[in-house]
């Protein structure tokens, strides 16, 4: 890996966690229905796999997987959650959008790609007025 897992992590954290007016942000994830509305909107980011794919003579390619977790609150328990984390949702999916000269996101430099890939996960339902989502990240280097 020509960058320290850590460099790359903490330029994701540092990219992801501007997408929005975020009041709380961690690399470690707290219960959403312990935390207090005051807290809320809030963006964790969580390391999830690493994977290496190695052929001789070629330098090994890493996959880092991260979860990002969005919560938000809806303050009108009349009303669906999902609109305040749709407008996240969509904040965070800009601020990792590509480049349009080189058609990807590359952290500043330090990946070859990086990108959501997968099935995002919303949890809508009786939380308190509250809606979380837990969206992929693939970063591909090498």
């Amino acid at each position: 890996m020509n960058h320290s897992r850590e460099t790359i992590y903490a330029a994701l954290f540092a990219l992801v966690s501007g997408a929005a007016d975020f009041v709380t942000t961690g690399r470690k994830a707290q219960i959403m229905t312990q935390m207090q509305p005051s807290q809320l909107p809030a963006l964790y980011q969580e390391q999830v796999s690493e994977e290496t794919q190695q052929v001789n003579g070629i330098p090994p390619k890493y996959t880092l997987r991260v979860d990002i977790i969005i919560y938000a609150l809806n303050p009108d328990a009349t009303q669906p959650s999902t609109p305040q984390l749709n407008a996240l949702i969509d904040a965070l999916e800009a601020t990792l959008a590509p480049s349009p000269v080189t058609q990807r996101q590359t952290l500043g430099g330090l990946v070859s790609h990086c990108f959501i890939n997968g099935k995002t996960q919303i949890f809508e339902g009786d939380l308190a007025n509250r809606v979380a989502a837990v969206i992929p990240i693939e970063i591909v280097t090498t």
